[in-house]
């Protein structure tokens, strides 16, 4: 049981980070050309930015936490529950950026679920 609320840690963490880069994006230096100088810039920039720097706390947590799961658990079984990220990001988008749902995507994430607990839970 404890293997599985870590699953929920790293799913957490990692939907997480990738909120914080999408709320981010409008403060991401972008190359206007691929010059050597501009790709410099871009990272030197980047690499300060703070969604960006918490974006990579938050995937290192997950990273530290996903490493004690597969210590305790088949990685067989517990990849799949990674697929959860999907759903989860895919519901957060759609509440918090108003995504559109689409009827086709929603039976994916369904079939989705159900895989996952097919593969996860064996």
């Amino acid at each position: 049981m404890t293997t599985f609320l870590l699953v929920g840690v790293v799913i957490v963490f990692t939907v997480l980070s990738q909120l914080i880069l999408k709320f981010g994006q409008h403060t991401f230096y972008y190359p206007t050309e691929f010059s050597t100088m501009e790709v410099l810039k871009m990272a030197g920039l980047n690499l300060t930015n703070w969604y960006v720097l918490g974006c990579v706390a938050l995937t290192l947590i997950g990273g530290l936490t996903w490493l004690l799961v597969i210590q305790h658990m088949p990685l067989s079984s517990a990849y799949p529950l990674m697929s959860l990220n999907y759903v989860t990001i895919y519901l957060i988008s759609w509440w918090l950026f108003n995504e559109p749902i689409s009827i086709p995507s929603a039976i994916g994430m369904v079939f989705i679920v159900i895989g996952t607990g097919l593969l996860g839970f064996k």
